[in-house]
């Protein structure tokens, strides 16, 4: 019950304007209030973390080509919330385990979207990922990128990403970006 309270809090403190539509916003809430977060409580349909590494001096993104996903695809790094987890564990623990990255959990700004995607990862029994998006600005010197999940991982503009980008809530997330940020 002390994780479910702390999403539903989470979910209540969300900006507004983060939800993809309202139909994402409506399902989100049902998914928190019924207790149903991780994929250990539905291997189905749960949320997921996605953040985008920003470089503010050079006004760059952080993408990696995912291999774990259909033939690929230019993603951001992210992964599954795990049993118990908070959105904000969830993206410290991927942000360690796929960059290295150590973030400070006070430093974390909340997140600035929220989307629903069709999983693409026929290994899995996912089907509907919720998706959380932070945006984390960093210069990246610090990266060690596994390449168990990664190849070609490239510091690249707005621009050059909306090109190399093919999945439509990474898309939707680049647009949110770009107006975020500009």
């Amino acid at each position: 019950m002390i994780k479910q309270a702390g999403w539903i809090d989470f979910f209540h403190k969300l900006p507004s304007g983060v939800f993809a539509n309202e139909q994402v916003r409506a399902v989100c809430q049902q998914k928190i209030e019924a207790g149903i977060i991780s994929r250990d409580d539905n291997p189905v349909s749960h949320f997921v973390v996605f953040f985008l590494p920003y470089n503010p001096a050079t006004k760059q993104v952080y993408l990696v080509f995912n291999l774990k996903i259909a033939n690929g695809l230019w993603l951001f790094p992210g992964g599954h919330i795990d049993q118990s987890e908070s959105a904000k564990e969830t993206l410290i623990r991927e942000a360690r385990e796929e960059l290295g990255l150590k973030l400070n959990e006070e430093a974390i700004k909340p997140p600035f979207l929220n989307t629903h995607t069709k999983a693409k990862d026929s290994r899995k029994p996912c089907v509907d990922h919720y998706d959380i998006w932070y945006l984390i600005k960093t210069s990246g010197k610090d990266f060690v990128v596994t390449e168990e999940e990664f190849v070609k991982p490239q510091w690249v503009s707005l621009d050059k990403a909306k090109e190399l980008v093919t999945e439509p809530t990474t898309t939707l997330a680049l647009n949110k970006l770009s107006f975020y940020l500009f």
